[in-house]
C-alpha cells in the first residue's frame, strides 16, 4: 500500500479522478426518492418498477432528475435499494485516508502533474528482501522467456502479456527459481493448481512447492507450507475465511510470502483477488501473467492497482512467428431461422436449447472428427455440454464437478480414443490442452477476455501441428445474438494470423477440407 499526504482539498479533487464507474445508477438525490418511496410503502416483488411509477409525484420527482421509465432498469433499483444510504456509482481507489494500491502511484502522479499542477516528493520506505538464487532448478527457457524474466526481476513488479499457451507458467517458476524467495503463486481454478504443481515439480523437489485448494488448509498441509518455498493456491483459498464484515485478511502465513505471482492476472479487480494483494504485505516482487492484459467490464483500473503495467509484452503474431503458437483459420457458420424472445432468455432460447444450432455443432464435430481432427467443444452451461456430447459419437463431457476426470479425457482424445472432448471453462482458460488442433465455439457471448482465452487452446504448437480449425457461428437467429456474433468475428479479425471467414452450413465440409490441407 501507498500514502498520499495533502491537503485535503488536494486529496479530495485526487479521489475524484482516481476512480472508475463500477455500477450504472441514478443519480443521488434520484436514489433518495426511490428509497424513501419503499420505506414509505413496502416492497412487493416485480410490482416494485410499476408501482414507483404510477406514483405521479415520485415519477414527476424522478423525471425533473432526468431518471425515465426507459432509463431505470430493475438491476439499477435493485442495487439502489440494496445498499446502504446514496452512491453515484463510482469506486474511489484513493481512500479518505489518502491509502491506495502502489499499483496506482503512476496514475496519482499523472493526476498531481497534469491536472493539479502540485508539488509532490515520493518516498519508497519498503525493502528490498535478499535474494537466494536456486540455479540448480532453474528451467530451460526460450530466449523471448529468458527476456521476461529479466524484464521482471529488474523492475520488481509488472505484468508480463503473452498471448495463452506462450509458456508463462515456465517464465513463473525461472522467476521463483532466479529469486528464491518464499512464493505465493495464485492460479484461477482447482485444475490449474494441479496443472501448476505438476509443471513445477519437474523442475524442483517435491518439498519445495505446496498445492492449496479447499479452503483452510489442515495440519498436515500446513507442516508442508512451513518448508516449502512455494504455495499454489486458488483465490479462494489464498484469501483465507471469509469474515462477516470486512475484508478477508489472507491465509494464514501469508505475511512469510515475499514474492506474489498471479497468473490470469486480468481477474485482478475481482474482490477475492485484491484481498490476497493486500494481504500479501511483505510480497516485495509482484508479478501478473495474462494473456488478456484487459477488463472486458471496464474495471481496468481496479486491475491496474494491484500491478500498474506491463514489463514486457508479445503479441499472437510475435509467438506465431516464433513457432509457439499455430495459426488458426476459423469458420463463423450463418445459423438459420429466428428465436422470439427476450435478451433475457436470448442464451436459452438461441444458443443452449436451440435445435438447429446444435444440429450444426454436432455436424461441425464430425466434419473435423473424419479429417483426423482432435476436436475441443466449449459450452457456457454444463446442461449444453451433456446434450452435445450425448448426440457426438466418440465424445466425452467433463465439467467442474468431476476435475479429476478433466486430465484422462483430454489425454484419450490427444492418443485418438476419442472424436472430442466437451466442457465448460474447465477446459477453457488456462488449461493447457496441446494434443487439440481444432475448437468448436458453442459459447456464444462477446466477452473479449472469455473469447480470446477459449479460442488459444488449440493453438499450442506442438509436433505435426501446422495450423488450427475453429468453427464458430454467425447467430443471426435473434438481436442479441447477432450483436454478440458480430462482436466475436470483430476479435478475430484483429489478429493477422487468423484466418476469418462467414460460411453458409452447406460450405462448411469444403472449408474444413482446404484449410485442413493448407
Amino acid at each position: 500500500m501507498s500514502q498520499l499526504h495533502a491537503p485535503r482539498d488536494i486529496l479530495a479533487q485526487v479521489r475524484h479522478q482516481v476512480a472508475y464507474p463500477a455500477v450504472k445508477l441514478p443519480p443521488p438525490a434520484a436514489q433518495a426518492i426511490i428509497k424513501g418511496f419503499f420505506y414509505a410503502h413496502g416492497r412487493r416483488g416485480w410490482s416494485d418498477m410499476g408501482r414507483l411509477w404510477s406514483d405521479a409525484d415520485c415519477a414527476a420527482k424522478l423525471w425533473d432528475l432526468g431518471v425515465t421509465r426507459a432509463s431505470l432498469t430493475r438491476g439499477m433499483l435493485e442495487q439502489t435499494l440494496r445498499q446502504k444510504g446514496t452512491w453515484d456509482g463510482w469506486k474511489r481507489m484513493v481512500g479518505a485516508d489518502g491509502r491506495f494500491a502502489t499499483g496506482l502511484v503512476a496514475h496519482v502522479r499523472r493526476v498531481l502533474d497534469l491536472h493539479l499542477r502540485h508539488r509532490y516528493q515520493i518516498h519508497d520506505t519498503r525493502e528490498a528482501p535478499v535474494l537466494v538464487p536456486c540455479a540448480a532448478h532453474y528451467p530451460p527457457l526460450f530466449a523471448y522467456q529468458a527476456e521476461a524474466v529479466e524484464a521482471f526481476t529488474t523492475a520488481g513488479r509488472g505484468v508480463v502479456a503473452l498471448p495463452p499457451r506462450a509458456g508463462k507458467t515456465r517464465i513463473a517458476i525461472a522467476v521463483i527459481m532466479a529469486l528464491g524467495l518464499p512464493t505465493l503463486y495464485v492460479v484461477p481454478s482447482i485444475g490449474l493448481v494441479e496443472q501448476t504443481v505438476k509443471a513445477m515439480l519437474e523442475f524442483m523437489p517435491a518439498h519445495m512447492v505446496v498445492g492449496l485448494t479447499g479452503g483452510k488448509p489442515n495440519a498436515k498441509t500446513r507442516r508442508r507450507m512451513n518448508t516449502s518455498l512455494v504455495w499454489v493456491a486458488t483465490p479462494a483459498t489464498a484469501a483465507g475465511p471469509k469474515p462477516k464484515r470486512g475484508m478477508r485478511r489472507g491465509i494464514e502465513g501469508m505475511t512469510s510470502r515475499r514474492v506474489l505471482i498471479v497468473d490470469e492476472f486480468h481477474h485482478a479487480a475481482a474482490e477475492t483477488w485484491q484481498a490476497i494483494s493486500l494481504s500479501a504485505v511483505n510480497a516485495y516482487y509482484r508479478l501478473g501473467m495474462t494473456g488478456t492484459h484487459f477488463r472486458a467490464d471496464g474495471h481496468d483500473m481496479a486491475m491496474r492497482a494491484v500491478l500498474a503495467k506491463a514489463v514486457y509484452h508479445k503479441t499472437v503474431d510475435d509467438m506465431v512467428k516464433l513457432g509457439r503458437l499455430t495459426p488458426a483459420s476459423i469458420a463463423m457458420v450463418r445459423v438459420p431461422g429466428w428465436v422470439d424472445c427476450s435478451g433475457r432468455l436470448a442464451h436459452r432460447e438461441a444458443i443452449a436449447d436451440y435445435s438447429p444450432r446444435n444440429a450444426m455443432i454436432v455436424s461441425a464435430v464430425k466434419t473435423l472428427a473424419a479429417l483426423g481432427r482432435r476436436v475441443l467443444v466449449l459450452t457456457k452451461e454444463v446442461n449444453h455440454s451433456k446434450l452435445l456430447a450425448a448426440a457426438i459419437p466418440k465424445a466425452a463431457q467433463v465439467d467442474g464437478k468431476d476435475n479429476a476426470a478433466v486430465a484422462p479425457a483430454l489425454r484419450d482424445l490427444e492418443r485418438g480414443k476419442l472424436n472430442a472432448v466437451v466442457g465448460t471453462s474447465v477446459i477453457g482458460e488456462g488449461r493447457d490442452v496441446p494434443g487439440a488442433d481444432a475448437l468448436v465455439y458453442a459459447v456464444g457471448g462477446k466477452s473479449r477476455v472469455k473469447v480470446t482465452q477459449d479460442l488459444f487452446r488449440p493453438l499450442t504448437a506442438s509436433p505435426g501441428k501446422r495450423r488450427a480449425l475453429v468453427v464458430d457461428f454467425a447467430d443471426n437467429h435473434h438481436g442479441t445474438t447477432i450483436d454478440h456474433a458480430a462482436h466475436r468475428l470483430a476479435i478475430y479479425r484483429e489478429e493477422r494470423a487468423f484466418d476469418t471467414r462467414v460460411v453458409n452450413p452447406a460450405d462448411l465440409a469444403g472449408w474444413a477440407e482446404a484449410h485442413h490441407a493448407a
